[in-house]
């Protein structure tokens, strides 16, 4: 009879046979004082990816479980597939071309979250490793201090956890799915965040514990792919706080920083349609910004000259 696992690892994966080996040895050779499992998630990748996690199963027995999808059902899909299996008190995850750069990460956090019980949600800093350099952590990069505590309204402008990090509590997990913000989106991790963040208390061990690799097919070099996904978050929260029946001034900072987020990417991603109508809603969200006519025609030209370079630079750089 197999020993009930107190934490449960989710790794989603898709057509990352090359990153597969190095991210589930991170997790497998965690040093723990418990029983853990992982769930590797396979999300019908073309290439071996699903091969070369049946090895890692050969090499560590009894510790991996593929779960294995038909056919491509996307990251939120996966994700949901190996938490629907998940047996842990703790759940934690990994993206399927990460690590875990510290062989205690998983200990750590459980630990935490032992001693705290009014504490849901536990994430630390982590390296960014950028095309096979490590380039420094998160919160060096950004400049700014991790929140911990009530962060629920941080939350709202933001999301400053790594999902590599972030380590919760069963019971939230299981019930995210009545979440207000349980919501379509195509990220898997912000909501779940928002959802803890409301509920309980969040924690943060400052070190960095894990790695984030970037690479250039990453989202955030992608900047098409960039404001698609920022405009799916922001649909996502504002129909979050709509069903709490949320209003005033949060909801209207929420409205005012969406704006200008997604008029900022749509000027650099090219996108004229979204630029034209991030651009009429400023004068409701922000009105400060309506500047007089020359400005505007101003910007207006800056927005045709760079929309031509960015679409010249991204396809030099194959990313359109």
């Amino acid at each position: 009879m197999s020993v009930e696992p107190v934490a449960s690892v989710i790794v989603p994966f898709y057509n990352q046979a090359g990153y597969v080996v190095e991210c589930l040895e991170s997790i497998a050779r965690q040093k723990t004082s418990f029983p853990f499992e992982i769930l590797a998630g396979d999300d019908a990748s073309p290439d071996h990816t699903r091969a070369v996690i049946q090895d890692c199963q050969k090499r560590f027995p009894g510790l991996i479980q593929l779960v294995a999808a038909d056919k491509n059902s996307g990251l939120v899909a996966n994700v949901e597939r190996c938490e629907a299996l998940a047996r842990g008190k703790y759940i934690a995850y990994c993206g399927g071309d990460d690590i875990w750069s510290h062989p205690s990460k998983l200990q750590k956090q459980v630990d935490f979250l032992e001693q705290h019980p009014d504490f849901g949600l536990v994430y630390s800093n982590f390296y960014r490793l950028v095309e096979g350099k490590i380039e420094g952590t998160c919160f060096e990069k950004t400049g700014e201090a991790a929140p911990a505590g009530q962060v629920f309204e941080v939350f709202l402008m933001r999301n400053f956890i790594g999902a590599l990090t972030a380590c919760w509590r069963g019971e939230l997990m299981r019930s995210f799915p009545e979440s207000p913000f349980a919501v379509p989106c195509v990220v898997e991790d912000y909501p779940r965040w928002l959802h803890a963040s409301r509920a309980s208390l969040v924690g943060y061990i400052d070190e960095p514990l894990a790695t984030y690799r970037i690479l250039k097919t990453s989202m955030s070099n992608n900047l098409r792919k960039r404001l698609a996904l920022d405009n799916s978050v922001w649909d996502m929260k504002l129909e979050g706080v709509r069903r709490l029946g949320i209003s005033g001034p949060i909801v209207e900072r929420m409205l005012k920083l969406r704006n200008l987020i997604l008029l900022r990417f749509a000027l650099f991603a090219g996108d004229r349609a979204t630029f034209l109508r991030e651009y009429r809603e400023m004068k409701v969200y922000n009105p400060e910004w309506n500047v007089p006519w020359h400005n505007k025609a101003r910007s207006w030209l800056m927005f045709a000259g760079f929309t031509r370079l960015v679409q010249y630079a991204q396809r030099k750089a194959g990313l359109e």
